[in-house]
């Protein structure tokens, strides 16, 4: 998330978060709980299940704020399903980007709404082809 969208969610948190500095622990963990309400995951896979999606933190690099989650699976994967709504509700046409790492690399996914008309959350899949 750049920085800028960062002070937004923490404006709509509730005035008493808007003097946070961003950089503050209570800024960041404002902003990876609004992260953590509009995202889902789960795998469109018979027999596997999401045990858990964890929030373990956010960070800072340069002018982005980075959220990290983790998942627990249990079964084989082969295809995950993500939801967000990140940030449409500060911008109705804000694109978020999602990074999964896996064994078998680093997938990079985009979230847009591209009209007011479209459902409020994005869904997308991917083919990961992991094997055990």
């Amino acid at each position: 998330m750049h920085m800028q969208d960062a002070l937004s969610v923490l404006q709509l948190a509730g005035e008493d978060k808007t003097s946070l500095p961003v950089e503050s622990v209570e800024a960041l963990a404002e902003i990876a709980l609004y992260v953590d309400r509009r995202f889902a995951v789960w795998p469109r896979c018979q027999d596997t299940k999401v045990q858990s999606l964890e929030l373990v933190g956010a960070g800072i690099d340069d002018d982005f704020i980075y959220v990290f989650q983790e998942m627990q699976l249990t079964g084989q994967l082969h295809e995950l399903v993500f939801t967000s709504t990140l940030l449409q509700d500060i911008e109705p046409y804000a694109a978020s980007f999602v990074n999964l790492l896996t064994p078998a690399g680093q997938f990079t996914y985009q979230f847009a709404q591209e009209s007011p008309n479209q459902q409020p959350e994005v869904v997308h899949c991917v083919n990961t082809q992991l094997t055990h």
